[in-house]
């Protein structure tokens, strides 16, 4: 049987076989994975309803100069 971490790890997408129906298996009794699987898709609409917009000039300087300090 997959365990939650094999669930949460796979790429449904991908699987064949014995492994693909083990996955639908898991997904039709755990409750934990069926609700992480429901934030995921929640947060997969949320982004994809964002405006597709560059930052702007200054927004982005700042960010790349907050990554570049927390990398030191």
């Amino acid at each position: 049987m997959m365990m939650c971490r094999d669930i949460v790890e796979a790429d449904a997408e991908e699987l064949t076989g014995f492994r693909k129906l083990m996955f639908r298996f898991h997904m039709s009794v755990c409750p934990s994975c069926q609700a992480h699987q429901r934030q995921m898709d929640a947060t997969v609409a949320t982004l994809a309803a964002m405006p597709k917009e560059d930052p702007s000039e200054d927004a982005r300087e700042k960010a790349l100069a907050a990554f570049r300090k927390n990398k030191k």
